[in-house]
């Protein structure tokens, strides 16, 4: 596929999230889920020969920035990626299942730990990554509680003692966590390109001292820094889906989630420093995105603990190996 293709899924998800969806309450779409049905992407990223589109991870990014660009609620990124992973265990199904990332161990074809599911799985399978293999849980094992997030989104904990897999193997390629660092890098991305936007209008319109505060320097630095951190967070997330079209490891996700949750913190700042007062009102859309920011900066791993993980990698490979390992990262 080429460039052309995710740009026109992005496209029509963009028309029709920007029809449903309120902007100043996005988490409030009861249509949303029959409607993404109907757009029929949820087999995508599964190979032709079990049913799906055979697209690859970078005709998809368009289409997981547009879901951060609108803050859009309903999963369809995760059931994306959990088709995708489920294809490697030859069973896709509707509903697809849940993604779950933590600290889980399989011993004796059992599975035990806890893992974080950011969306309610309901009566539906997990799929998680457990000792270097891909897990599918049933649904309903162990015990949960509800979490509740800064993006007021559901989530669950859930922890295992003993819980027998429907199925399991041998992990080859980036596991559920990984590739939901992608996504989350990549709906970073997109929130914060939105965000830009708005903070642009706001100050070509918010007047002060008789003028646009736009017009003021230091609002024009506050600006640029911005969209310095918007356009980094998206360097990185089209850095590691050409890298997955590649095959490349855990390793391209981990750069790309670093980079684009560091762009959280300042971007998010920035932004609230410009709109003044305004971005916190309920009737406002600025919070809607900068509480998803938050809770997305550190969902599936935060830039300290990806940053960790490939700390100790690049020390276990010895200095030697760094160079071969950025080029080879690179496609080089």
């Amino acid at each position: 596929m080429n460039d052309e293709t995710g740009q026109m899924l992005a496209d029509q998800l963009d028309r029709l999230l920007g029809a449903l969806l309120d902007p100043n309450r996005p988490e409030d779409s009861p249509a949303l889920e029959s409607a993404f049905a109907e757009l029929g992407l949820d087999l995508a990223l599964v190979p032709e020969g079990q049913g799906g589109a055979g697209l690859g991870w970078r005709d998809l990014g368009p289409v997981f920035m547009t879901l951060g660009y609108h803050a859009a609620p309903g999963g369809l990124g995760e059931r994306l990626i959990a088709n995708a992973l489920a294809a490697r265990l030859g069973s896709v199904s509707d509903p697809a299942p849940a993604l779950g990332f933590g600290a889980l161990s399989v011993r004796d074809g059992r599975a035990w730990g806890s893992l974080t599911v950011p969306l309610s799985a309901g009566d539906r399978p997990v799929l998680a990554e457990g000792d270097g293999h891909l897990v599918l849980l049933p649904a309903g094992a162990g015990t949960s509680r509800p979490l509740h997030g800064v993006a007021r989104e559901p989530g669950v904990a859930l922890m295992l003692s003993g819980t027998r897999p429907l199925a399991i193997r041998p992990l080859d390629g980036p596991g559920p966590e990984a590739l939901l660092a992608v996504l989350r890098a990549a709906q970073i991305a997109g929130a914060l390109s939105r965000i830009l936007g708005m903070t642009i209008e706001h100050g070509n319109t918010r007047q002060q001292f008789g003028r646009p505060i736009g017009k003021f320097q230091a609002v024009q630095h506050l600006v640029a820094e911005l969209a310095a951190e918007a356009g980094a967070a998206r360097a990185g997330v089209e850095f590691a889906l050409r890298a997955l079209d590649r095959g490349a490891d855990w390793r391209a996700p981990a750069i790309a989630k670093i980079r684009a949750s560091r762009a959280v913190g300042r971007g998010a700042a920035v932004a609230h420093e410009v709109h003044g007062a305004i971005g916190i009102t309920g009737e406002h859309a600025l919070h809607h995105l900068t509480r998803r920011l938050w809770q997305w900066r550190d969902e599936a791993g935060s830039e300290h603990a990806w940053s960790e993980r490939l700390g100790n990698a690049v020390l276990t490979r010895g200095g030697a190996q760094v160079w071969a390992d950025i080029v080879a990262l690179g496609g080089g």
